[in-house]
């Protein structure tokens, strides 16, 4: 026989490779590689033992029970970070209140001392200066009612 005359045999298929085909893997997260089981993917012989479908089942339930208690811990762990927030959020809101009514109460009896101070100080000057804010007000008024008018 002559080498040039022989054909190339085609190269063996991968079962493995032929068995992702059929059935693409699904990788719902990168944290979970447990959930997900690629690394023995079977071939399709293998897939149609009783022994494997029972093991493929007792798995999908295994993963279920698994999801459930990663989702109920997770909305567990929400909830409880939730409700820590809040109650961190509520305490600086009423330290922030606090803080603001003391301030402006200082604030206040400060304004108020020194008002009292000056009017004992120079009561004369206290009622010129009422005076004059008196009659600015009047003259402001009496250019915006003329404005009106027209």
């Amino acid at each position: 026989m002559d080498m040039a005359s022989e054909s190339i045999p085609d190269p063996p298929e991968n079962q493995r490779a032929k068995a992702n085909q059929e059935e693409p893997i699904f990788f719902p997260s990168r944290r979970g590689p447990e959930l997900v089981d690629y690394a023995a993917s079977p071939t399709p012989a293998e897939r149609e033992t009783v022994h494997y479908r029972d093991y493929r089942v007792g798995g999908a339930k295994g993963t279920t029970s698994r999801v459930k208690q990663t989702a109920a811990y997770a909305l567990h762990e929400v909830k409880h970070k939730t409700a820590a927030a809040l109650i961190q959020a509520i305490d600086r809101g009423a330290d922030f209140y606090r803080e603001s009514r003391h301030k402006t109460a200082h604030t206040f009896n400060r304004v108020r001392s020194r008002a009292s101070d000056v009017v004992d100080e120079r009561p004369l000057e206290v009622i010129a200066g009422i005076a004059a804010v008196a009659f600015i007000a009047g003259v402001l008024l009496r250019i915006w009612r003329s404005s009106r008018d027209v």
